[in-house]
């Protein structure tokens, strides 16, 4: 049946959905280099996760210092949102949000704004991203990257070479395309801007557990690590028996408190952790409710170090220059696109064809002492 639905879906896609968009759609192709001072107003599409905005974010920067009289915008999605909320180098952002009512709002607002020039960050939905790109901007230049068939949407379609760069690098190549910038051999550096309410908050819990941030300790204790177990897909989450063993060892080396952060859906497991572990052996943030994506950074900011399972929170860390400690999937041994990036870092990966929660504790143990000593 699944490869019945495959087959139908290639046909509907190539038989129907493509011909029509050739009809409707006409972008001419621009394969030259243009001037980026000659855009009034720039839309970036981003509209995918946390990770995949923080990455972004040295572009947004240098694009914003080239040219400080254009317009840039970004289309973000309700998950990713925050993250840039207060970046000072946007002008605008837009939210794909889920209830059609406010999504179809939003659409006309970026549409009113006259972009012209659209720029697709999104890498795995090509169709959708070159769909909302000529629905804002029929009129402006789109630019997206894939296979030849995506041409239709976009006035130039990029092919990238991915698998030996970080993403980092990735978004800035695409951008040296673009504009014959040079921005791939410039110093980068990924950032989030932190508003003053989530810094009180987070203050407000370190002190509150006799913790302080790092830099502040004036030779006094109470530095602390933060430690997560959880990420969406299953194969790259922690195990409980990880986790127990993660906070134990940095306990045993007896200069940090374990900060355990957790999404409310993983509060079970969460439980199940702390029930394995002696009385006071780590605390949890937050204590009730859930933090926000700010909250996280800042909490990150004043970690002496992170350790955490292949998630967003390797990019937090990478954001606000702490060092992190990642236990990844073994795709990642293959593909750095999404590795720590301009921060002191320590990776294990799992064996081929297993997930995070195969890692052996006894390495996960030696490699972590040996990584907080060196710090």
């Amino acid at each position: 049946m699944k490869k019945l639905l495959k087959y139908i879906e290639i046909v509907f896609r190539h038989g129907i959905v493509y011909p029509l968009f050739r009809v409707l759609l006409r972008n001419p192709i621009h394969n030259d280099t243009v001037e980026l001072k000659s855009f009034r107003k720039m839309l970036i599409l981003r509209d995918d996760g946390i990770g995949d905005i923080i990455v972004s974010t040295p572009m947004f920067r240098k694009l914003k210092e080239l040219h400080p009289e254009m317009k840039l915008a970004v289309f973000a999605s309700p998950r990713n949102v925050d993250v840039i909320r207060y970046n000072p180098f946007i002008d605008q952002i837009f939210v794909v949000h889920k209830n059609l009512r406010a999504l179809w709002k939003e659409l006309r607002l970026a549409k009113s704004e006259d972009f012209d020039i659209v720029i697709n960050f999104v890498f795995n939905r090509t169709t959708s991203e070159g769909v909302l790109a000529n629905y804002i901007a029929p009129h402006g230049l789109k630019i997206g990257q894939g296979l030849d068939q995506y041409q239709i949407y976009f006035n130039r379609l990029l092919k990238l070479q991915r698998s030996d760069k970080h993403m980092v690098e990735v978004l800035a190549s695409v951008v040296d395309a673009i504009f014959g910038t040079h921005f791939q051999s410039q110093k980068l550096s990924v950032e989030v801007f932190v508003d003053i309410t989530s810094h009180e908050k987070v203050n407000e819990f370190l002190r509150s557990n006799g913790l302080q941030r790092r830099g502040e300790m004036n030779n006094k204790p109470g530095s602390y690590t933060v430690i997560n177990f959880s990420a969406v897909d299953a194969i790259r989450r922690m195990s409980t028996d990880q986790t127990v063993a993660i906070v134990e060892t940095i306990r045993n080396l007896g200069k940090d408190t374990p900060v355990l952060i957790y999404p409310p859906n993983e509060r079970e497991k969460l439980e199940i952790i702390l029930s394995l572990l002696k009385p006071n052996s780590a605390i949890v943030y937050p204590k009730e409710g859930s933090a926000t994506l700010l909250e996280l950074a800042s909490l990150i900011e004043g970690s002496r170090f992170v350790v955490t399972c292949d998630t967003s929170i390797v990019h937090f860390a990478s954001a606000v220059k702490t060092p992190v400690f990642v236990l990844y999937t073994p795709t990642a041994a293959l593909n750095h696109e999404w590795t720590p990036y301009g921060i002191e870092c320590k990776c294990l990966f799992a064996t081929r064809g297993l997930g995070v929660d195969s890692i052996p504790l006894h390495m996960i143990q030696e490699e972590l002492a040996a990584f907080e000593s060196h710090l």
